[in-house]
Parts: structure tokens; C-alpha cells; sequence
């Protein structure tokens, strides 16, 4: 035990000689109390409630669980076990040690349940024997939720029981492998919200009510371990409303904020921040018609956008229309001052997707070029927080028709500020990689850690059949190489590890980088 741990268990005791007797003990240097008081004795494994856990933050800004008990006379250490029981009929066990003290660390998980074990163990020296069991405990870094009982439509009952007083993270989880059903919007408000299923067994959302369904949240939101089933939504402008005061959305799935809860105004006065990230971590999507996130009504910046984990299959085919794009901050997401249809701004500043899977098993038509990203305009960033300062980043990924006809980004930050990374990417038809960076004019920073894949299998009419340009092969550096991926389908959200779907790669580049779930 540690002295600052002593001082807290001696806080009455001021006597100084005291003191140094308790360190004494609990550094092991004279232990001849407990050979007179603790002898022929069986030791008993000490308690471990709530209290007995805490967290603890390193020097590397990372987080330990501590788990820590009183002090066991005579005792010759303690056995201590930890296992991750997410899945309770396959543990993982993360520590098996022999602990001579009276508490140990293990890494802190986000969303984990924890099983730990104490063995008090016996002193020879004193005659002492083992204790005869161990203490086991439980413990959770999940947020305490409301759970959410099987076949309920779930717009109406987070309406329900979405507590508005309340300050701080709140929580709704699904049961394991359920069904759901969604007929309006769901709508969090300016509540900091996890909405989750089941790491082992996720349950399916289905967006029934094409005209009206989907997530809407003016606060940040944790979406993970459901997968959704988005064939219903209907393919349209992602939203519009009947007045400033009430509105009818109509948006494929993320719809930013309509003024009705506003977050405080930047500096610049020229639009809402929303500070809080938005995160989808293992989610799958089946079907998704158009734009995956999007602002709303007025002048939005969300600051922290991340997926991770997951498997999003796009259904796009008819591109005439101004909201197709993947991230799309372009039209319809109004003015600072209130005027409605006017694209005065409205950006992501930092995104980061990694370790996921995104590909549209439709052809391309239309006139209308679509982007993977597309801003209200290049300032869209500057206009609300003063700078251009921002992030992409796009991390062992999977790009599949991400699209072939159009262009990855446009009205993009073009400022040194600006730093877009593409790492251990495979881009197979995605066309004009480069200009999401803007590096054909060498405004924005390109970082580029580790070698990326492109490649071209689908000709892009609009362009004359280049896709893969000589920018992107020249200053994205991309490793024109064929992945020799099988055909596409459609996503089985029954199988939420693979989606019933193969992009393993087989190129001599591509085969050691994209989606880790395929290597």
C-alpha cells in the first residue's frame, strides 16, 4: 500500500509515530506485529464492492481500472484474476498474478463488463493457510441505461423517457439480438446521449417509415453494437421543414440540430458548434439511400465526427439531386441568420474513420457528380470557429464504388490548417482521391503514414474513363493495384462480423492494409 493510500485509511490519525509505523507495514519492512497477532490462521479474500474500484488516468492520458482492498494480516499476497465477459460463455482473461500488496491495475475499456477474483493467500512463515474461496466481482465502464424492451418502435419511447433535466451522459440499450422498429424520428435533443446494443449479439433497427424515419440530436451521441436496416428511408433531400418553428425531416440518417436546441455560438457568431463527438463504433448498415450524416437547418459545425468498426453498404444509384454525398454539408443547412435554403456554412471539422468497410452495390447515373464529403463551402470551418483549422482521417479502411463518378471532396478547407490522412486505405473505384486534400493545388496539408491502393474497374463516362488520376497516383502516392475483390451484395445484418460479405485482398500491397476484418 501506498502512503498517500494509508493517509486516507489513518485520515483521523495525526499522531506522527503512528504513522510511521503504518507505512512501515505497508511496505513490508516490519511486519512482527502481524507474526504475533496473524499466526496459525486461515486467511480470508477481502471484500470488493463498488467502492473498491476506481479509475485512475496515466501519463499518457490513457485509463486504468485500479482495484484495491484493505490491508490482510498475515497474508502472503493476494491470487487476483481478471476476465472480459461481454460474452459471459467465452471469458477473456486479461490478469492472472500474484499480487504482494493491496491493489493492482488493468486497462480501462469503454462499454466492457469486467469479472475480478481475489484469492487471499496464506504465509507460510506464519503458519497461514489460503482462504478458501476467492471474492469475485463484477464491474462495468458502461453508462447505466434504460433498457429498452424487445419490438418496441423506438422513436416513441425515447421521446418517453428521454430525461431533458438530466446533466450528463444518459443511456438507452437494446436487447441482444432483437428487432426494433423506427417510424419517426429519433430525436435526442441537446441530451449527451449512448444509444447501444450488444457487443456479442447486436440487435437490428429498421427504418419502416421511409418518409420519416432516422436520428436527429443537437448534443453528442454514441450510436454502437446495433445494426440498422435502412432500405425504407426514402431517397430525397436529406431534409426540409414546413417553417423555422416546425419542421418535417425527411433524412436518410443523421440529421444535425434544427435551431429548436441550440448550442452556443462561436466566436465569430456566424453559426452553432456542437463540441460533444458523434460516434458510430461496430455498427453495421444495410441499404443506406443517400447521405450517412448532414447538417440541418441552420449553420452547423460538428467538431468530432468518428466510425469505427463498422460495415456501411450504400444503395446509390440516381446522383440528380444536391445531397447524394456521403457527408454532406451542402445545401439545406441554411444561414447564421436564419435564412432558410441558403448554404451560408456548415463543415465537420475533425473526421476519422478507420478500421471499416464502406461500398454501394448500385451503379452510378445522372448528370451530378457526388463527393464522399462535400461543405456548404470552403470556409465552411473558418466562417464559424476564425480558422480553417481541421482533420480528416481515414485509417485502415475499405472503399468500395465510394463513387466512381464525381470526385472524393469538394468545397473543402484549402489552408495549410487543413491536414487530410489516408493510411493503409484501399480505394477501388473512388474517383479523384486528391481532391479532398486539394492538392492539386497545394493548399492542404496530405499526410500519408503508410502506403494506400487505388484502383479502377469501372469506367467513369463523365471524365472519359479516368478515374484514378495522375494526381492521386503521383501526390496521394496511391499503389495502383487491382485488390481482386469477389462481387458485391447486399449486407446480411445477421452477421455482424462480416456482413456476408469478402474484401479480402490479394495484391501484393493491398492484401496487408484496408479493413483489418478481412486480413
Amino acid at each position: 500500500m501506498k502512503k498517500m493510500t494509508f493517509k486516507k485509511f489513518f485520515g483521523g490519525i495525526c499522531c506522527a509515530a503512528m504513522m510511521v509505523f503504518a507505512v512501515s507495514c505497508a511496505q513490508g519492512v516490519d511486519d512482527e506485529v502481524y507474526k504475533s497477532t496473524a499466526t496459525n490462521q486461515q486467511m480470508v479474500s477481502p471484500t470488493l464492492t463498488e467502492a473498491n474500484f476506481s479509475t485512475v488516468v496515466n501519463a499518457d492520458g490513457s485509463e486504468s481500472i485500479k482495484v484495491s482492498w484493505d490491508l490482510i494480516k498475515g497474508c502472503g499476497g493476494c491470487q487476483c484474476y481478471v476476465w472480459i465477459v461481454d460474452d459471459p460463455a467465452n471469458p477473456v482473461e486479461i490478469v492472472n498474478k500474484v499480487v504482494d500488496g493491496t491493489s493492482f491495475l488493468f486497462e480501462k475499456l469503454e462499454d466492457t463488463d469486467y469479472k475480478v477474483s481475489v484469492l487471499a493467500l496464506g504465509n507460510k512463515a506464519n503458519n497461514n493457510t489460503d482462504a478458501t474461496a476467492a471474492t469475485e466481482a463484477t464491474y462495468s465502464t458502461k453508462v447505466p441505461a434504460i433498457l429498452v424492451p424487445a419490438g418496441t418502435e423506438l422513436s416513441s419511447f425515447i421521446a418517453e423517457n428521454l430525461d431533458l433535466e438530466k446533466v450528463g451522459e444518459q443511456a438507452f440499450e437494446l436487447e441482444a439480438g432483437q428487432n426494433y422498429a423506427v417510424t419517426g424520428i429519433i430525436d435526442f435533443k441537446d441530451k449527451l446521449v449512448t444509444f447501444r446494443g450488444n457487443k456479442v449479439n447486436r440487435p437490428i433497427v429498421t427504418f419502416e417509415a421511409g418518409q420519416t424515419s432516422g436520428l436527429m440530436t443537437a448534443g453528442g451521441l454514441k450510436v454502437k453494437f446495433i445494426n440498422f436496416d435502412c432500405t425504407n428511408m426514402a431517397f430525397d433531400k436529406y431534409v426540409y421543414g414546413s417553417s423555422k418553428e416546425t419542421s418535417t425531416y425527411n433524412y436518410a440518417f443523421l440529421n444535425m440540430g434544427d435551431g429548436t436546441y441550440p448550442q452556443l455560438l462561436s466566436a465569430t457568431n456566424k453559426g452553432y458548434v456542437l463540441a460533444d463527438p458523434i460516434i458510430f463504433e461496430q455498427c453495421n448498415f444495410k441499404n443506406l439511400p443517400k447521405a450517412f450524416i448532414g447538417c440541418g437547418y441552420n449553420a452547423w459545425l460538428v467538431q468530432d465526427f468518428r466510425i469505427t468498426d463498422c460495415i456501411i453498404q450504400i444503395k446509390h444509384c440516381n446522383l440528380d439531386h444536391d445531397n447524394a454525398n456521403f457527408i454532406s454539408f451542402y445545401k439545406n443547412c441554411g444561414g447564421y441568420n436564419g435564412e432558410f435554403g441558403k448554404a451560408w456554412t456548415g463543415a465537420v471539422q475533425n473526421v476519422t474513420i478507420k478500421n471499416s468497410t464502406i461500398y454501394n452495390t448500385e451503379t452510378i447515373s445522372g448528370t451530378k457528380k457526388v463527393r464522399f464529403m462535400r461543405w456548404a463551402s470552403k470556409n465552411g470551418i473558418k466562417d464559424i470557429m476564425g480558422s480553417h483549422t481541421g482533420t480528416f482521417t481515414i485509417q485502415n479502411c475499405t472503399l468500395r464504388n465510394v463513387y466512381h463518378q464525381g470526385e472524393f471532396g469538394n468545397n473543402i478547407a484549402e489552408d495549410a490548417a487543413y491536414v487530410v490522412t489516408y493510411g493503409s486505405t484501399i480505394f477501388y473505384d473512388c474517383a479523384r482521391v486528391q481532391k479532398l486534400a486539394n492538392v492539386g493545388n497545394n493548399k492542404s496539408q496530405l499526410n500519408l503514414p503508410s502506403k494506400n491502393v487505388g484502383w479502377v474497374a469501372t469506367p467513369n463516362n463523365a471524365e472519359g474513363g479516368e478515374m484514378l488520376s495522375g494526381n492521386d497516383k503521383s501526390k496521394v502516392k496511391l499503389t495502383e493495384e487491382d485488390p481482386g475483390f469477389g462481387e458485391m451484395t447486399e449486407l446480411d445484418l445477421t452477421d455482424s462480423q462480416f456482413g456476408g460479405q469478402n474484401f479480402k485482398p490479394t495484391g501484393t500491397v493491398s492484401s496487408t492494409i484496408g479493413d483489418p476484418r478481412w486480413l
